[in-house]
């Protein structure tokens, strides 16, 4: 049975334990994530399970889904976006024990005290953004030039010379 998602959490315990949680985190509660969003409107459905895998390894996995408005880097304007984590973390005690874990692998350091949940679900969610957001071409009103067919030189004969054009007869015999 999942319960709410709590504000602190013993990382390692609810791994012990094999702890549940589910509900929704609403994105004026993500300080972080919102300076990259374009409005603080809307939530993340969240899911997260803890557990012990086969090696007698603490894990941490889960998604959160939901929709957010994020600046185009063309023309500024927001673009309603879904966007959807899914994520798993291998609780480590230190970094040495880090050392065989596969690089493909993601895991989190647990300090002994209690962590911030919501602040993890946080950074998968930045994790998960794309690196450079932008309207399709045909939607963006910033990407006009992109499809106006004079911007492009059609013929040998339009281009300029490129500055290193004079070097293209320069012979060197070594």
């Amino acid at each position: 049975m999942s319960e709410a998602i709590p504000e602190y959490i013993d990382l390692i315990q609810a791994a012990r334990k094999g702890c549940e949680f589910q509900g929704i985190i609403n994105v004026d509660r993500l300080q972080r994530l919102s300076h990259y969003l374009a409005g603080n409107e809307g939530g993340f459905d969240v899911k997260v399970s803890f557990g012990m895998d086969d090696d007698n390894t603490p894990y941490m996995k889960g998604s959160a889904s939901g929709q957010i408005r994020i600046p185009c880097q063309r023309c500024m304007e927001p673009i309603l976006r879904d966007h959807e984590v899914l994520f798993k973390l291998v609780l480590v005690a230190s970094g040495h024990q880090t050392e065989g874990i596969p690089d493909d692998i993601d895991t989190i350091i647990v300090t002994g005290e209690p962590a911030a949940l919501i602040n993890i679900i946080e950074d998968e969610l930045i994790l998960g953004l794309s690196i450079v957001e932008m309207h399709k071409p045909e939607e963006c009103n910033a990407s006009g030039f992109l499809l106006d067919k004079r911007a492009v030189p059609d013929s040998e004969a339009d281009r300029k010379p490129g500055p290193f054009e004079v070097l293209k007869d320069f012979n060197i015999d070594s």
